[in-house]
């Protein structure tokens, strides 16, 4: 409870006096000014992307300025194909706490890039929005801790994996299609084939195996490794 005390007691400070003060002169409740929610629209800088793309080679894209009004032509990383780092985000936008306070192992955005999706030691799920960074929703998922969360290549489900050794699937509103055991220690890793057909997972127990995504069945088990795999 303390850690939650002194979080928003420092989100207190930082309000102005004005906001922060709750009574008046007189001992008289006045209501408290509501502080707006920060909302950041990553699609800006694709759309500018997808508006000024040509066709042709990606060696006539413009240079990125260093000047200030530079921010307005910012683009993702994958439109500089010489120099990715023009577009990485190096500033920090928001930080939101969890309702349970244990540690995050796994994060994956929603293919629409609205909702971001963590996986905790506890086991959970916990679903941010993508703009206001705010809580929308938690979910008990798994019995022990989550290592893994991926997306198919399509977007039209979502696997997890845990300590466990188990392995489910996910519909996008988080309702559970299929669950099974696929390794005896921790999924480090999940990967889907490029036509979702096949699904492919790496634990601890040194063994890499490929999975027919319809039929949940191992067709083959590759032990090259001497150690974890992750």
């Amino acid at each position: 409870m303390a850690l939650y005390t002194s979080y928003y007691t420092r989100q207190l400070a930082l309000r102005p006096e004005s906001a922060a003060q709750t009574q008046s002169e007189e001992g008289v409740k006045v209501l408290q000014q509501a502080v707006p929610w920060r909302t950041v629209d990553a699609t800006s800088g694709y759309l500018s992307w997808l508006a000024s793309r040509r066709l042709g080679s990606t060696l006539s894209a413009h240079a990125f300025s260093g000047a200030p009004t530079g921010s307005l032509a910012l683009l993702p990383p994958c439109a500089w194909p010489d120099c990715p780092a023009w577009g990485a985000c190096a500033t920090l936008a928001a930080q939101a706490p969890s309702k349970t306070r244990s540690s995050v192992n796994a994060m994956a955005w929603s293919p629409d890039g609205r909702r971001c999706l963590s996986g905790t030691a506890a086991g959970e799920f916990t679903l941010w929005g993508g703009q206001t960074f705010q809580f929308e929703s938690i979910l008990q998922a798994h019995e022990v801790a989550v290592r893994c969360l991926t997306h198919t290549r399509s977007g039209s489900f979502l696997l997890s994996s845990d300590d466990g050794g188990t392995v489910r699937f996910w519909r996008p509103n988080l309702e559970l299609i299929k669950s099974w055991s696929a390794h005896g220690e921790a999924v480090r890793a999940l990967s889907c084939s490029p036509g979702d057909l096949k699904l492919l997972t790496a634990s601890d127990d040194g063994l890499l195996r490929v999975w027919d995504f319809a039929r949940v069945k191992c067709e083959q088990s590759l032990a090259g490794h001497g150690g974890d795999v992750r």
